[in-house]
């Protein structure tokens, strides 16, 4: 089974204190990440998301906007579940004398006036008062649920878990085999690896350039992994992952940085709108 970003403490993964300075951040995060390395571990099935993940929370912990979000999102979640604790403990103490109380009125002395007007009307008012004590929790819960996920959506793009660029992979190959590589190859290849959301080719190269690229987003992480790990045909070049695992794009070194990298976000980013639009016009036809 997969690990769940969104449950994971950034703090406690890396085994780091929240006062941790950056130097602090990067030893935890280098030896850790030795440790689970997909290399080290080839039957570990959750490897390389542990590994990924480890690369996630470093560079949430080391950049300071990114890092005051997520302690932001964090703090009110640890004080959710305090409150929450402090609640359930409060209510079962109730719980428990009503019990209590409830077992005093048929094990006493009493039990022959049980059936008395003022007895019962005791009873029901402290059954009133726990059944208002339920209701009231379940209120502050709904409204401090409905706080976070305001703060959430607030939350810088980049703190949040593992995103669309995080699966999403580029497959290079050479100009001349332009007429055997499409959609319908890619698709055909790669889907072996998982589901594949969106897959967009490059339609405009210039005559100077030797590649041409694909940018193919994967459903989950352990597919995209795959995808870059495994054996591509001949007439593939190579597949990266699109937002390496060392958070910096990958450049030849034997060619000149251009604004391939700008590009490609631009690309995957109008198609993530599209889709949002899309979404957002079925929701309202909806409602209609």
């Amino acid at each position: 089974m997969g690990l769940k970003e969104e449950t994971i403490d950034y703090y406690e993964l890396l085994g780091i204190s929240e006062g941790a300075q950056d130097a602090d951040i990067h030893r935890a995060w280098r030896k850790t990440s030795l440790k689970y390395h997909p290399d080290k571990n080839p039957d570990d099935p959750n490897a390389a998301e542990k590994f990924h993940l480890l690369q996630v929370a470093y560079n949430a912990l080391t950049d300071t906007k990114t890092r005051q979000a997520y302690d932001t999102e964090r703090t009110a979640k640890l004080a959710r579940q305090r409150r929450e604790e402090a609640f359930d403990l409060n209510r079962r103490t109730m719980a428990d004398k009503l019990k209590d109380r409830e077992k005093e009125f048929y094990f006493s002395e009493q039990q022959k006036d049980l059936e008395n007007r003022g007895l019962r009307e005791k009873l029901r008012s402290l059954q009133e008062q726990s059944a208002k004590l339920r209701r009231e929790r379940e209120e502050r819960l709904f409204q401090s649920e409905e706080s976070n996920k305001r703060k959430r959506e607030e939350i810088p793009e980049k703190s949040r878990s593992i995103s669309d660029l995080d699966r999403s992979v580029k497959v290079r190959w050479k100009r001349k085999y332009n007429n055997q590589v499409d959609e319908s190859f890619l698709r055909s290849f790669y889907s072996n690896f998982g589901c594949i959301r969106d897959l967009i080719i490059q339609k405009t190269v210039n005559d100077d350039k030797k590649y041409v690229y694909a940018i193919l987003v994967f459903d989950t992480l352990d597919a995209a992994y795959s995808a870059v790990t495994a054996k591509a045909p001949s007439v593939i070049k190579d597949a990266q992952w699109l937002k390496p695992l060392d958070g910096k794009q990958i450049f030849d070194e034997k060619k000149p940085k251009t604004s391939m990298d700008y590009e490609e976000l631009t690309m995957l980013r109008m198609k993530q709108k599209q889709r949002e639009r899309e979404q957002e016009l079925k929701a309202t036809a909806t409602e209609s």
